[in-house]
């Protein structure tokens, strides 16, 4: 009687899943499970459902709070990227091919700002202080995070996406707002 499954593991383990989900009699054809993904573990991201079955995850939901599935960019990618070119590098954007690169520039982005505000001795104790203090902040990766006292990660916003098989990648369905 099952006929949706929440994929909350790993990829690694969502793949398993799926290849013996595949040989069972809800794994293709009008009765197929429905699948929905998470942040849980990136199975959210174009990349980690990049080699997946196209017949079986055509039409699978995901909800984030990355950008993934937006087509245009924010202020922090765009900073990025003008890093990249002026280096002779390709620029960044939301495609599954720069999603690492788009985590790493808010973690640097995030990691300095802190830095600066703890002062010339930065310390462990200093750095977790001061990232408290940074109030929002708009990524490159993750559309809107903010940092206040007792909270030291991001993530405020979230959208709702579905996986397509004709470009293997998510596109979002709905607006971004507060999760």
């Amino acid at each position: 009687g099952v006929t949706h499954v929440v994929l909350a593991t790993s990829f690694v383990a969502a793949q398993t899943f799926l290849q013996a989900a595949a040989g069972s009699p809800c794994g293709t054809g009008p009765a197929k499970f429905h699948y929905m993904a998470s942040d849980y573990s990136l199975l959210d991201g174009d990349l980690f459902t990049r080699n997946v079955s196209k017949s079986q995850f055509d039409g699978s939901l995901a909800i984030t709070n990355f950008y993934t599935g937006i087509a245009k960019g924010s202020a922090q990618q765009a900073a990025c990227s003008k890093v990249l070119k002026a280096a002779g590098l390709a620029g960044l954007d939301n495609t599954y091919p720069n999603a690492d690169a788009n985590a790493l520039c808010d973690n640097l982005a995030i990691f300095t700002k802190a830095a600066l505000k703890a002062g010339p001795n930065l310390t462990r104790p200093a750095w977790a202080q001061a990232v408290q203090s940074l109030g929002e902040f708009d990524g490159a990766f993750s559309p809107r995070s903010v940092f206040a006292p007792g909270k030291t990660s991001g993530g405020e916003l979230v959208h709702a996406m579905v996986w397509h098989a004709d470009c293997t990648c998510y596109r979002q369905t709905g607006p971004v707002h507060p999760g």
